[in-house]
């Protein structure tokens, strides 16, 4: 099931699909990479299903998942031909070849955001467990943006992108960011030692 907050947001989730399905059309008919096409579509179809789900939260952190995985792996195949340098593009190439990360990382942290507000509206809030102490430390990039910026009006847009950029340059400068990694990472560590005391148990 869907949260008030996440319906309420429906417009975010329909942009962002949008610019997934362009950017899946430039990759197909622009860059000619049909297989990562196909794996992008089959990313969108998904998205564009759990739009239609009434925002279902299962089906957006599947597709947010999908998101980063896809995401991470288009851009070690920019990130690593550049390093060794046998990568040689055109500037447009190169634009849309990073657009496509890009938008697959945006996805992946607005399902990031709509799961942290399902877990503390009561999906899991009352929880002690290992997913309670992650989601209770780790940040929330798209927090303060999607509440306060409008994606269908252009200077919302923009000014929303340019404050959010000062605020995490800011984030770094005082260590706030490191300081939530580490967290997260005490989490994470905190619950592989319970799962391994339970198993041990058992």
């Amino acid at each position: 099931p869907a949260s008030p907050y996440a319906r309420n947001v429906r417009h975010w989730f329909h942009a962002i699909l949008i610019m997934q399905a362009v950017v899946c059309a430039a990759r197909l008919l622009i860059l000619g990479d049909f297989l990562g096409g196909l794996w992008m579509a089959l990313l969108c179809a998904l998205g564009w299903y759990a739009w239609n789900q009434d925002m279902n939260i299962t089906y957006i952190c599947l597709w947010g998942l999908g998101c980063l995985v896809n995401g991470i792996f288009d851009m070690l195949s920019i990130i690593i031909p550049i390093v060794f340098n046998i990568l040689t593009l055109a500037v447009i190439d190169i634009f849309l070849r990073a657009l496509v990360p890009a938008s697959e990382l945006l996805g992946a942290a607005f399902s990031w955001h709509l799961y942290l507000d399902y877990f503390n509206s009561g999906g899991g809030s009352k929880d002690n467990s290992f997913m309670n102490s992650l989601a209770g430390s780790m940040p929330d990039p798209m927090g303060k943006l999607v509440d306060e910026v409008d994606p269908e009006e252009y200077r919302s847009l923009v000014a929303g992108v340019s404050k959010q950029g000062e605020q995490f340059q800011k984030s770094l400068e005082s260590g706030h960011v490191t300081k939530q990694v580490r967290k997260g990472a005490a989490a994470m560590q905190q619950g592989a030692e319970q799962l391994a005391e339970q198993l041990q148990q058992q």
